[in-house]
């Protein structure tokens, strides 16, 4: 068999008011052989795709498509129903497709309904390959063909953040489509009415207010003038640099890079010269331009504004592990690794524990080896930030966010400027005004994951793009 043609009709189209696949498809030569005349062709389908029995067909009975099967249909009808079939194997619930013949033998439309583009795709050459070794009673490995498809899946699946704001449009009637099956480019509705995202950010975010995001300088500037309060620091492009500011400063300080996202290359709690000059040394790496600031001693809390208003709160910690009096510690950085709610990346609500430079100059400094056996209770801090990036957890305190702290984080997102923002702080506690307890904003950053909040505020994000 021969694909000449095979494209996603994204919207409405001709064959259906769904998004669905397109095959043109030649059988070749098993025009001649429709499959009542391919000995047990029933049975060995059936053993291979036993859910196939669900697939009514024309005959609109559970069984309907295995009837036709005994009877005797083409293979581009057998393809059909295989990338169906192979979609629903991997996680995608769809049901609808139709085969049309054409005034050319052996050619037909193969029309099929998609969730993911790319799986859609996927399972119709994977579907085509499959059927053919099943007419011609060839051996058909259906574990490595659902690997094959589930890598695909996975290669395309959107983040949590971007796929929790495009269930919460489709709840609301609001249509959706995937622009690019690289990344989180996606659209809302169609014409002028359309509303685009990328990830998190959308195309309400204003370009000045993303630069101050991005350059935490730059926002510390904006919201100290303005009288939030924000560590004192300074800019540094040497070491000797730094070990000025510190003098002017005091120990302990907080080392982090200019321009950076995910907590990569900060340290915090840095209290001594030799530990100033590694952690420059790290921040370095990511930008030239290196921040040296006072310290905050608090609990790390990220804020979430949607809309000019507070729509979540979290506690973070860093990522831990908790003692048993048993087990070392390497052997509870690996148990905690086997949580299923940890992944790879942004996959799942959290992320995969990953030993690190600074996390074995934390290890060091609790007087600690990766072959320590933990007492039970005792906790162990493995990295500087609380990012769920980088194997952090977070805790929902929404609902006891004082309402002077409340009033301070829509008071940023206006002095930034940006239509969605999560705002990094350090604080004793959101139960009580700032001004009476150790507290600063740390950073701010447009387009935050909404996981980092715990409490995904779906519906908000959902209508604020929509509007």
């Amino acid at each position: 068999m021969n694909i000449l043609e095979h494209r996603a009709l994204r919207g409405p189209n001709y064959f259906s008011r769904y998004p669905a696949i397109f095959m043109r498809l030649d059988i070749g030569e098993l025009e001649e052989r429709p499959s009542d005349l391919v000995p047990g062709i029933v049975e060995r389908l059936t053993a291979l795709l036993p859910t196939l029995q669900e697939h009514r067909c024309s005959v609109g009975r559970p069984g309907g498509f295995l009837e036709r099967l005994e009877r005797g249909t083409w293979a581009g009808h057998v393809v059909e129903h295989v990338a169906i079939e192979l979609q629903n194997l991997i996680g995608f619930s769809v049901g609808y497709g139709k085969t049309i013949d054409s005034y050319d033998a052996g050619i037909y439309s193969v029309v099929y309904r998609y969730r993911d583009e790319a799986c859609g795709l996927a399972a119709g050459v994977e579907s085509v390959d499959l059927v053919e070794h099943l007419f011609c009673g060839e051996a058909i490995d259906l574990p490595a063909i659902l690997g094959r498809l589930r890598q695909v899946r996975d290669d395309h699946m959107l983040g949590p953040s971007t796929a929790a704001i495009v269930n919460a449009a489709t709840q609301r009637g609001i249509p959706h489509t995937r622009l690019s099956e690289e990344n989180s480019y996606i659209q809302f509705g169609h014409g002028h009415r359309q509303q685009r995202i990328q990830a998190t950010v959308t195309g309400h975010t204003d370009l000045i207010s993303y630069g101050i995001a991005d350059d935490k300088e730059w926002t510390k500037q904006v919201l100290g003038d303005a009288g939030i309060p924000v560590p004192q620091g300074r800019v540094c492009s040497a070491f000797e640099e730094a070990l000025d500011a510190v003098h002017a400063i005091g120990y302990p300080v907080a080392v982090k890079p200019v321009i950076g996202n995910h907590g990569r290359g900060v340290s915090t709690n840095v209290e001594d010269d030799q530990a100033l000059s590694d952690a420059f040394n790290i921040a370095s790496q990511r930008n030239s331009s290196v921040i040296v600031e006072q310290y905050i001693r608090g609990e790390d809390h990220r804020l979430l504004v949607i809309g000019g208003k507070l729509v979540a709160a979290a506690r973070r910690r860093p990522a831990h592990v908790v003692g048993d009096g048993v087990a070392t510690l390497q052997a509870l950085v690996d148990a905690e690794n086997r949580d299923p709610r940890r992944g790879v990346g942004h996959e799942n609500l959290l992320t995969q524990i990953k030993l690190d430079e600074q996390s074995l100059r934390l290890i060091s400094q609790q007087n600690l080896s990766l072959k320590s056996v933990i007492p039970a209770g005792e906790i162990v801090f493995l990295k500087p930030t609380a990012n769920l990036s980088t194997g952090g957890t977070a805790t929902d305190v929404t609902d006891d966010v004082h309402p002077e702290v409340r009033y301070v984080a829509e008071r940023i997102a206006r002095l930034v400027g940006l239509d969605i923002i999560g705002i990094d702080l350090l604080a004793e506690t959101l139960t009580k005004p700032l001004e009476e307890q150790s507290a600063a904003v740390v950073e701010v950053n447009a387009g935050p994951a909404f996981a980092c909040t715990f409490r995904l505020p779906t519906g908000s994000a959902a209508m604020w793009v929509a509007r």
